[in-house]
């Protein structure tokens, strides 16, 4: 779920808050990176927990509508969202229901927030599209597509509750509603595989994301010092102290992946790399990082520092 895009900016984070004393050692600093990369996962799963809670409104509102006195017609029965071949997925995931029971989210003092959800979602023309179609997963699909993207993702309550829970959760909150979206965009008739295991872990069995990041933090921790005054050969006539921190640890970070990672593309990291200064950094900083990095990458060759391997790697 991770791609490494953002595995490289959870690194230089949590290298900028060591450089800056937030933290006592290299394991700490690791330990920091993966401790965020959990609660992204967290915040995962809590999205879609919102969403089965969503569901769980739907239905009780739908039983209400058929129990009442006067029945309503079925055309203006809520559609029971329970029912879509997409949400039974989910709550019948063991990858969902395990960790959403022991995250243990409390949605029981939501109720105004699934009501407003409720309404909007009533008065889409989505939704009238979806009771007008014929049912299909693919139709229960597109429909909790649209329902999230449209509605749970800009909506500023459910927003307002990652943001109080972690400031974590508030800086990728983003990020996270990009990968829920593409998610569920994969979900298939009869096979659940697109919802994820826990894509943070570590061990014997971690993704080669994370490894991938553990081991960029790693050395560039080792070898930052050394690096440094390469990197400033490369300047004119500028100090290290002159460069910003986080430039720096961005240049740091771009030439420790130069020199020890030789199956990863050398245009991949240089473009990886000014992407991530357009993140980080201020427009004139984004310039400068942009021609150190071509730089650097020339002077490594120059020195037979870096060495990939495979075809079309240089």
């Amino acid at each position: 779920m991770f791609n490494r895009r953002f595995i490289r900016e959870k690194v230089i984070q949590s290298l900028y808050a060591f450089y800056q004393g937030g933290t006592e050692n290299g394991r700490v600093c690791e330990k920091n990176m993966l401790f965020h990369l959990q609660q992204i996962y967290e915040l995962y799963i809590y999205h879609l927990a919102c969403l089965n809670a969503l569901a769980d409104y739907f239905h009780e509102r739908a039983e209400l509508a058929r129990k009442q006195f006067i029945p309503m017609p079925d055309a203006l029965t809520p559609v029971d969202l329970s029912q879509n071949e997409v949400i039974r997925q989910i709550a019948a995931c063991p990858r969902f229901t395990l960790p959403n029971e022991a995250f243990k989210f409390n949605w029981s003092q939501q109720e105004s927030l699934f009501k407003t959800l409720y309404d909007e979602v009533l008065a889409a023309p989505f939704y009238q599209e979806y009771v007008s179609a014929s049912p299909s997963f693919e139709n229960d699909r597109t429909f909790l597509q649209k329902l999230y993207k449209k509605k749970v993702v800009p909506n500023a309550v459910f927003r307002s509750l990652c943001d109080d829970r972690s400031i974590i959760w508030a800086a990728d909150y983003d990020s996270v509603a990009y990968w829920v979206y593409t998610s569920i965009k994969k979900a298939e008739a009869g096979d659940d595989s697109w919802i994820p295991d826990n894509f943070a872990r570590t061990g014997e069995d971690e993704s080669a994301e994370i490894t991938f990041g553990k081991q960029l933090l790693e050395k560039t921790l080792l070898h930052g010092s050394e690096y440094e005054p390469l990197i400033v050969e490369q300047t004119e006539n500028w100090e290290a102290d002159r460069i910003a921190v986080m430039e720096l640890i961005i240049l740091k970070t771009a030439v420790a992946e130069f020199v020890n990672f030789p199956s990863i593309p050398l245009k991949v990291t240089l473009n990886e790399y000014i992407e991530i200064s357009k993140r980080f950094c201020s427009e004139k900083s984004r310039i400068f990082v942009n021609g150190l990095l071509h730089k650097l990458s020339a002077e490594l060759q120059n020195r037979q520092m870096i060495k990939k391997t495979g075809r079309g790697l240089i």
